[in-house]
């Protein structure tokens, strides 16, 4: 990962999504990139420190890399005293400070007309027609991909992505429209490191028969939950998920049990040892991690075990009506060994 210094700030250019509200820079490598903030005020007026979300955003690149998955490439920017001086006026209220932040590349022809569209409506509380954002998604280069930026969000607890329309961005990459998936600094069940953060990293520790079906279930909760879903009595509660999910699972092809969409991407994560997940920590500055060698500790050994479940998650989403294309009956994967879970 690149380290290099915020040479300019370009106003008024920011995007519209996202609570950290990243703003645009020059760097000084001549690209632009997308700089994040880790203090975010929340509309009650509070002001939080996510001091977990850039740890969130390096080790899910890394992770998104591994996988094949089409995502910015990121740096380490940071803002040296002059560069602050010259611009209190725009940093000052946003509470950015004479040190190292996250950097995420602009992405280059980035469609955003249909995301500024769907925020007028939003703000009018007025429904977004589903079809239009099945056709935003239809035409992409990269639909292969989508199963695996689904596998890597149950693998991280990324529940964000269901419904937040600024986590997947099309864009012209080799001249061909793509999807880039963005922005991860709420997986892991949210951006902060704490006690709650310890308590979700353990949730998947130890689990017997009973209470892995629990946790199952809990899990899908949670993303439907996301994707402003309200209720748990629903048989097919995933006719209510987010506009998002609905419009990309259309590239999730489970119509054949044998040979489906997750047979690739949940093998290649069933292949990672606890060592090679540590790997995807590597380069993550010291004052992005907030607990040290425990938090690494926590977040690898939750990684692992959510690894060996993602089997699971995935054939009861699609039980409870997740993709369009199931039929029925148990998915088959292939035959890989799995090591018992700590």
């Amino acid at each position: 990962m690149k380290e290099l210094y915020v040479d300019t700030f370009i106003k008024d250019q920011s995007p519209m999504l996202g609570q950290s509200k990243p703003l645009l820079v020059q760097a000084s490598d001549g690209n632009e990139y997308f700089i994040k903030n880790n203090m975010v005020r929340l509309s009650d007026g509070r002001w939080i420190d996510e001091n977990a979300a850039f740890f969130h955003e390096v080790v899910s690149h890394n992770v998104a890399k591994y996988l094949g998955i089409t995502t910015p490439e990121i740096a380490i920017l940071e803002i040296e005293t002059d560069v602050m001086t010259a611009n209190s006026d725009l940093l000052f209220g946003r509470r950015f400070k004479n040190k190292k932040y996250f950097g995420s590349k602009k992405i280059y022809q980035a469609e955003q007309n249909l995301m500024e569209n769907f925020l007028d409506l939003q703000r009018l509380g007025k429904p977004y027609i589903t079809r239009t954002w099945n056709t935003f998604f239809k035409n992409i280069s990269n639909k292969n991909e989508i199963a695996s930026i689904i596998a890597m969000d149950l693998l991280l607890g990324n529940f964000d992505r269901f419904n937040n329309i600024g986590n997947l961005v099309i864009g012209s990459l080799n001249n061909e429209r793509t999807i880039f998936a963005l922005d991860h600094g709420h997986c892991f069940k949210g951006p902060s490191y704490n006690a709650h953060k310890e308590h979700f990293l353990r949730s998947n520790y130890n689990l017997t028969a009973e209470s892995k079906k629990n946790y199952i279930d809990s899990h899908i909760r949670n993303i439907v939950t996301v994707a402003q879903y309200n209720g748990t009595n629903h048989v097919n509660p995933f006719n209510l998920a987010g506009e998002v999910f609905k419009a990309i699972e259309q590239h999730v092809d489970l119509s054949d049990n044998t040979d489906h969409s997750f047979i690739e991407p949940v093998y290649k994560i069933e292949r990672l040892n606890q060592q090679s997940i540590l790997n995807f920590f590597s380069g993550v500055p010291s004052e992005w991690i907030a607990g040290g060698q425990t938090q690494i500790k926590s977040y690898s050994n939750f990684m692992y075990r959510q690894s060996r479940l993602l089997r699971d998650i995935i054939q009861r989403m699609a039980t409870l009506g997740a993709f369009s294309n199931y039929r029925g009956g148990l998915l088959n994967w292939k035959k890989e060994e799995l090591i018992g879970i700590q």
